[in-house]
């Protein structure tokens, strides 16, 4: 992933340290790979595979392969995260391909790493990525990194609109992009973003899913916000009314009593600068769940 420009952002004791430190992992991925290239290139030279779809079976081997080799990269990036203390924590939903994979590590105690030293983690990622460049969570995670822990926005945003270009109908990268933008304070971008997004979900996945409705709902919710900023009351209450809408058997009340609060024409006690700039310092710590407590109001992965 070029995006990342890790020479740049892992200077000094960081440098490389990703790679150097852990030949095992490095060597067993290389194994990983060739083995499934050879058995996929040994099955495509047999006759019986050149019928009935033989490339399709010789694409899909190509691919499991890649994607096991992409998952193990971001089981050591959380590794690294952790200071070599993998976690899994358990969320309401938990059925997403990472939560299972997360299932299968066990480790207790919690701790991570901060600043500059998270960026040990960033190597992993990047490969993850080389590796299966239309998972986009890898890039979601290398971005919030970059973003939140190494001070990086302009790399953050950089692996966003790689993950873009390889994933153009992806809602998530605008998602993704929405959060950075209003982390900068940028709320043109945002709000962009945002629309965009909108216009993109479910992108292919299962609207009734609930954390597919969870990411719609974070979505509807910013940019009711950016609407009220705006002055657009009317817009903001119409996304409110939505996010009711498609959460019909939880009614949310916080938009329930804020739609009938500006449709009364009255200012409500928490303003929309306000909910702006907590919105502004929400965390998604993608490779971290412990603290978790916004419940079902979280976004993808998890917010602190």
């Amino acid at each position: 992933m070029a995006g990342l420009h890790t020479e740049e952002v892992l200077a000094g004791r960081n440098g490389m340290s990703g790679f150097k430190a852990r030949p095992f992992g490095w060597m067993l991925l290389l194994c990983l790979w060739i083995t499934g290239s050879s058995l996929a290139v040994r099955l495509s030279s047999l006759p019986s595979f050149h019928q009935g779809g033989s490339e399709s079976i010789v694409a899909r081997l190509l691919g499991r392969s890649a994607s096991a080799a992409a998952e193990y990269s971001l089981a050591q990036a959380d590794v690294v995260f952790h200071g070599g203390r993998p976690r899994y924590r358990a969320l309401a939903f938990d059925d997403n391909p990472f939560q299972i994979l997360w299932r299968q590590i066990a480790s207790t105690g919690h701790i991570h790493l901060e600043g500059a030293a998270v960026g040990e983690a960033l190597p992993w990622l990047q490969m993850a990525t080389r590796l299966d460049p239309h998972n986009v969570e890898y890039s979601l995670i290398a971005s919030f990194l970059l973003l939140s822990e190494i001070k990086k926005p302009k790399e953050a945003m950089k692996v966003l609109l790689e993950a873009q270009a390889n994933n153009p109908d992806a809602y998530l990268v605008q998602m993704g992009k929405c959060r950075l933008f209003a982390k900068m304070d940028n709320r043109v971008m945002s709000r962009r973003a945002c629309d965009r997004a909108l216009e993109l979900w479910p992108s292919g996945g299962n609207p009734n899913d609930d954390e597919v409705r969870l990411d719609k709902r974070e979505l509807l919710a910013r940019r009711a916000v950016l609407k009220e900023l705006d002055g657009d009351i009317h817009g903001s209450i119409e996304d409110m009314r939505s996010i009711v809408q498609l959460f019909p058997e939880r009614r949310p009340l916080q938009f329930v009593e804020r739609i009938a609060i500006l449709e009364r024409g009255d200012k409500p006690a928490d303003t929309a600068e306000s909910r702006w700039n907590a919105l502004r310092n929400e965390e998604f710590r993608h490779l971290c769940q412990e603290g978790d407590s916004h419940g079902d109001e979280r976004g993808r992965s998890g917010s602190h």
